[in-house]
This record gives structure tokens, sequence and C-alpha cells, in this order.
């Protein structure tokens, strides 16, 4: 099953500083022009990059999974030597050269392993274990089509597989059909209502019921209250389940699904607010406060017992604590988790985030280097970029949106980053030099509205009204530049509108 990563939350700023009236050696701009430059190089707001992600691997779910053991590539390499038909080895392989960064090593090995998988399957269709070793690989590929396909012709045989029911369940909703998931649950629900994983599967659909939702609010800046408020999961099911059977997986499935619709029904609020201007507490409505309580105890308990779900109860707590502004008391479960939490790049995204809201850059800064140190990527370095920036440290700033650059250059938003820096340093001709380098339409797209706007604010530092007025008047009303877009047609356009 894929790692519900689901995608959440970022960081924003607006840079203000003192002027320079030349570029290159020529006076070209006033004192007051190079003012309202550097006012309105506003650091474009990046893609949500604060998730909560609860166990998505069945081998954690209650004790009947055990925890494979992982091994070194070498050791792994060396049993495959003896045992090259073996699938399972070869999948192993691919996930460790994943994990350090090896990507074409890994699409070999999984090619290698689909190819096994594929050909056992065409010799033993009826087989489950087959079957689901190949939608496994189907998995790492992301290619949740033919994984339901698959799945689809073989419960059409065996429609009473109870293993194979939560299996097309998950990968139904993988692919956004999440009532025609629910249906599948309720039948295997029918067949065998203590079956743990009927309950991991439920909860896997209502996080990706949650993630549809919220991926219908990402088209609008600042999603209205109301919607957010209305981000929601189906608890019927597992309420029938704990009233009925009194099955402790359907309680543990519950809770869970509860905390990943409470924290996007918080979390995606705070966007509306000023980061890095205002000391922001996360605010919990009445509802959620009170519902966040009851998980509290439920996962509480969980813990002071003899069986225990480690990789449920230390990140649910964790976020538990976040979610209720104790940000200390969040980093202590995370170290009382020992291994557990170490690596799980969201919560200390999280952790980063939590400590940014407190205006607590040190701290801040400390976790998301953490998570850049396990998994680099040009989301957390843009986002490192801008606690810099709030530090007013800009040449830390500009080197952090250069490595941002180098690992996805297409990146728009890091090239109006490095260019709002060089604003603030005085350096117009270079912001322009870069900007101008990549090419930019007069559209205001999810794809160009950044260097749109860049483009325009710096076309106006080399005298070019013509190109700045276009761009400035095609900026979209919901956009977040509208404001500065405003300023700026005021200043430079209203005399030539009064003659």
């Amino acid at each position: 099953m894929p790692r519900c990563h689901f995608a959440l939350w970022a960081l924003f700023i607006s840079i203000f500083g003192s002027g320079t009236t030349s570029v290159c050696g020529q006076v070209i701009i006033t004192l007051e022009d190079s003012l309202l430059f550097k006012q309105c190089a506003t650091l474009p707001i990046t893609t949500p990059n604060y998730t909560f992600s609860c166990p998505t691997n069945r081998r954690y779910w209650e004790d009947e999974f055990v925890k494979e053991e992982k091994q070194a590539i070498t050791e792994l390499l060396k049993a495959f030597e003896k045992s090259p038909t073996d699938h399972q080895l070869a999948i192993s392989i691919a996930r460790n050269y994943q994990s350090v960064r090896d990507t074409s090593k890994y699409k070999t090995y999984l090619t290698y392993a689909y190819q096994q998988c594929l050909q056992q399957y065409k010799q033993f269709p009826d087989s489950f274990e087959i079957v689901r070793n190949l939608v496994h690989v189907l998995e790492e590929e992301q290619n949740f089509q033919e994984a339901v396909t698959l799945l689809n012709q073989y419960v059409a045989k065996h429609s009473k597989d109870i293993r194979a029911l939560t299996q097309y369940a998950l990968q139904l909703s993988n692919h956004g059909a999440i009532q025609k998931a629910r249906f599948v649950l309720e039948e295997a629900y029918l067949l065998a209502p203590k079956h743990s994983e009927i309950y991991f599967a439920a909860m896997i659909v209502e996080f990706n019921n949650v993630i549809l939702q919220v991926k219908k609010l990402a088209s609008c800046p600042k999603p209205p209250l109301k919607k957010i408020n209305a981000i929601s999961i189906e608890d019927k099911f597992f309420k029938k389940a704990i009233a009925n059977q009194r099955v402790t997986s359907a309680e543990v499935g519950l809770d869970a699904a509860n905390i990943f619709a409470i924290f996007h029904r918080t979390i995606l609020k705070v966007p509306n607010k000023k980061i890095g201007k205002e000391n922001i507490a996360i605010t919990l409505t009445p509802s959620d406060a009170k519902l966040l309580r009851k998980i509290e105890r439920s996962v509480q308990k969980q813990l002071q017992s003899r069986i225990k779900i480690p990789a449920f109860v230390y990140p649910t707590l964790c976020v538990i604590k976040i979610l209720q502004g104790k940000t200390n008391d969040a980093v202590q479960v995370f170290k009382n988790s020992g291994s557990i939490l170490a690596q799980n790049t969201d919560l200390l995204r999280l952790l980063a985030l939590s400590y940014c809201l407190q205006l607590d850059y040190d701290n801040a800064i400390l976790f998301l280097r953490k998570t850049i140190s396990i998994v680099p990527n040009s989301l957390d370095l843009y986002t490192l970029g801008c606690l810099y920036v709030y530090q007013n440290q800009l040449e830390k700033a500009g080197n952090i949106f250069d490595q941002a650059r180098n690992i996805n250059p297409l990146n728009k938003k890091n090239v109006c980053a490095k260019a709002a820096i060089y604003i603030q340093q005085g350096d117009f001709e270079k912001a322009y030099n870069l900007v101008d380098s990549y090419p930019s339409f007069l559209k205001d797209d999810i794809d160009s509205f950044h260097l749109n706007y860049f483009t325009a604010l710096l076309s106006l530092t080399k005298g070019n009204k013509n190109d700045a007025f276009k761009r400035l008047k095609a900026i979209h009303a919901q956009s977040e530049y509208k404001e500065n877009a405003k300023k700026l047609l005021a200043h430079f356009f209203k005399a030539e509108e009064e003659k």
C-alpha cells in the first residue's frame, strides 16, 4: 500500500527593506520607486508541504503483522544471487536503492520484480498471493489503474476472499472511487466482521476521502472557512463494527480517520493568517477540541496497554499535541518514541511549522533541516529559505533557494524567490536577468502566475512600462499578488491615466 502521503502546509512572507537608486551604475529609478519594488518583492506561497501520515503498511497493523527487518543492500544482493527469481528480494533491493536516491537501480530492480510477478501470474492467475505480489509492484510503480483492473478480475471469480476484497477497496480509493470502495468493504464486513484488515482498509479509504476534499479546495488560495470545516469522514461503518462486534481495530481506525480530518480542518486555516509576522495560535473548533480530547484519552490508554501499535500511537499523540498548541509536549512524544518517529519527515515538518507559528525560527530551522537531511527536496528547501528570510539572513536564504532550483529547475517559485532576494539586496539587474531567462506568458494560471508577476515587477525596473502594464492587468483578482499589483499600477500609471 503506498504511503498516504497527503500532501499539507507551507510558509510565505513579504520582505521589506531599504532602497537603492541605481542598476549597474546607471540611475534609472527614484528612491521611492526602489522602496516600492522592495516592498512588492513578495515571496510566492509555496505548495502545501505539511502532512500527517498514519501507518499505511499492513505489517504495522496489530500484533499479527511482523515488522520486516531492514537489511543492507549488500546482504540483499548476496541473497538475490542465490535466488534470482525471488521478486520480494528484488522489491526490497529496489526500495533500498530508492532510499539512497539511486533512481536508475531502483527502476531496474522494480522492473525485474514486475516481470517475475507477471510471469507467475500468467501461470497461476487464481493464487491471491501472486496477485497481491503483482499489485504491490504496481503500487510501487504508481500504476493504480492496472492494480484496480487486476483485482477487479480476481474478485469477480473469488467474491468471498476477504484479503482480496480489502485490497480491492484500497485500490479503488487510491483511484478516487470512494463510494465503491465503501461498498466493497461492506461486503467484506458481512463475511468476516472481526477481520482487522477490513478496518485498516476503511481507515485508508477515509484518508483518501479527505484528500479528495482537500484537493477540491486547492485551486482557491484562501478557501472559505465553511468549506474547510465541511471536510469530513464517513464514520457509520466503524461505529457499526464497534457497537456490534467490539472490534479494537475498528476503534483505532476510526480514531485515525478522525485525527486525519481534524488535522486538515485545522491546519488549512493557518495560511489565511500572516505567517512570519505575528504569533499564531492553532485554533480548534469546540467540537474538534472535544473529539481530540476523547481520542487522546483512547491513545494514552493504548500507550499504557500491553498490546499497542507504536506506529499509530506515537504519531497520533504527537499530532494531537501540535494541534493543541503544545509544541514542547509534541517534541517530548517525538523523543520518547525512540527510533519509531526518528525518520518521520511528516512530523518533523509539522514540528518545524509549529515552532514557526510561534516565531521560534531557530527550532523551526532545526527540525526542517532534519527533514531535508532525510529526504532532500525543493519544497522543504524553499520553506527553509523562507525561514532564513524571516531571520533577515538573506545570503543564506539565497543559497537555499539556489539549492532548491538545482533540485527542481522548473519550479518557478524558486526562481522568483531568488529574484526577490536580489531585489532586497538592491541588485535589480541580476534579478531581471534571472527571471528573463525563463519563458513567461500573459496569464495567471497555476504554473506561470508567480513568474508573470515578477516579470512585470522587473520590467518596471528596466523602464518597459507597456509589458509591465499588460502583465499587471492580467493578474487574477484571487492572486496573492493582486494587492501589490494595484500598488504598482497606481504608482507608475496613475499619471499616464490622468493625461
